[in-house]
Parts: C-alpha cells; structure tokens; sequence
C-alpha cells in the first residue's frame, strides 16, 4: 500500500459549527451520525457516553464523536458546558479516516487559546464560498486535526488494514485467549481499530457483536469440557473466563437452556 498516496487522497468536507452553552434541552440517547462531531469545552461539564466508555467533558477538553459512533450525550450537571463545536468529514475510500486506527474520544490540550483561535477562524471561513476562503477553511480544520492527534500522541505509522484479514485474526485471538479475553477496546487497538468501527465491521463479517462472539465461543468451550472432561464446574467456568462459577452458571443456562450439571448429565460422553 501506498501511504503517502492514502493520505494524500483524503477527501474533507466541513458541514457547520459554533459556541453555545448548553441547557437540559441538550439530550440525545442511542444516537449515531454519518459525519463526525468535534467539541472544545471552553466552560462547565458535558456528558457523553458509548457503549465502552464514559466522557466527562471539563474546560480545555477537546472531544471527537467519530461518524458511526453510536452514543448519548448530555449535560446533567449543574455548570452547564460552554462549547465549540464543528462537524465534519474526513475520509479515505468513502470512509471515515477514524475507522483505520484507534484515537482517544478527548483529549486535554495544553494550548486552549490556540484551539479557539482555530475554531474561530473555521466558523469565519466556513461563510466563505470562494476558492481561496475554501482552502484556508480546509487549511485551519486540518491544523485543529492535528492538534487533536498530537495531544492524543498518536506517533504510530499511518496504514489502512485489511478488515475482512484482521476479523478473522481477532476472531482467533479471542478463541486463543478465552480464558482471559480482552476487552474489547484493547482487542480493536491490537488490530489498529478505532473501536466503534472494529465492532460494526466484526459484527457484519462474523454476525456476532464482539461481545456476543466470546460469549459464544466460551459456552461452546464449556460444552465441550461439560461433555468431555471430568473437570468441577467451578474449574470449567474459570477455564473460559469466569472467577464467578455462579455467574458463569447462570450465563451458560441462557445460551444452553440447561445448567451446566444438566447439559452434563445429558451430554456426557462415554468411552
């Protein structure tokens, strides 16, 4: 692959941006966006959530909502935030370039004038419509960009993996290490996704969330010790994960419609 090329085939488009302060009326829940949202809090606390992680966005945070990226967000507290904000696109092959590698969702920057500079001259020329306003609106949303990426430290090699490839990887990487599997922010960083698009592309390829496969792949590993092995319950549910056997029994009776000591006494294979 041809990075240098990559790079410089990346498509941008800036949709719209502004301050605000927020109020209770700012509330989304389970909500998912084709363009990318950037937020510098400037004043007070906002609240965004994931299905991994939960932001708390306090003055001198810049956070980055990637285009795809279900989530809730918020301002529950009593010091509303004062933000800026812009939404965008930046893509690579009709895709977001955060889909190819993992980047924080905030970051704390250590020159927050310099950042609402940016975002200052992005609302300017964004009301521009001539070529030259169009490239120095591009010219300040790239540097903003990059001020993300390098507060975040993101130093390493800039590539676009083969999806399908690294699916089928991280598929067998769960299967090698159900005892103790990652989670599944690590297991998308390993394979150098961002990852809310690790966890879209795994379930379109394996029709299973990443979540739903290791479960899977440990009760079907239980299954096979519950037939085949003369080991405790206890010592099976520690085998593919679980410290807790009475968790571990309750979980294996949803997938199995039996408890684990019934799948045995009906399961058991003999020599």
């Amino acid at each position: 692959m041809d990075t240098s090329k990559d790079i410089l085939d990346m498509k941008f488009a800036y949709y719209y941006g502004g301050a605000v302060k927020l109020n209770d009326s700012w509330k989304y829940d389970n909500i998912e966006t084709v363009f990318s949202k950037l937020y510098f809090v400037l004043d007070g606390r906002l609240k965004i959530e994931t299905d991994s992680e939960v932001i708390i966005g306090t003055p001198n945070t810049l956070i980055l909502i990637p285009a795809g990226l279900r989530h809730s967000q918020s301002a529950p507290f009593p010091d509303k935030a004062e933000k800026l904000w812009m939404h965008f696109n930046i893509e690579i092959g009709n895709k977001s370039i955060f889909d190819f590698f993992p980047v924080p969702l905030s970051v704390k920057v250590t020159e927050p004038e310099r950042i609402k500079e940016l975002f200052h001259s992005i609302f300017s020329y964004g009301r521009y419509r001539d070529m030259a306003g169009v490239l120095r609106l591009q010219a300040y949303c790239y540097e903003l960009l990059s001020c993300y990426f390098e507060s975040a430290g993101i130093s390493h090699p800039f590539q676009v993996p083969n999806s399908a490839s690294a699916v089928l990887k991280a598929a067998g990487y769960i299967q090698e290490h159900l005892s103790s599997p990652p989670p599944v922010s690590d297991l998308a960083e390993i394979f150098h996704f961002n990852t809310s698009y690790f966890i879209r592309i795994f379930k379109k390829q394996m029709g299973l969330s990443p979540h739903q496969y290791i479960m899977q792949m440990q009760m079907e590993r239980a299954k096979n010790l519950l037939e085949n092995s003369e080991l405790s319950v206890a010592q099976i549910a520690r085998s593919v994960g679980y410290e807790d056997s009475k968790h571990f029994s309750r979980t294996f009776r949803k997938y199995a419609h039996y408890s684990p000591t019934e799948y045995r006494t009906v399961n058991k294979r003999t020599v």
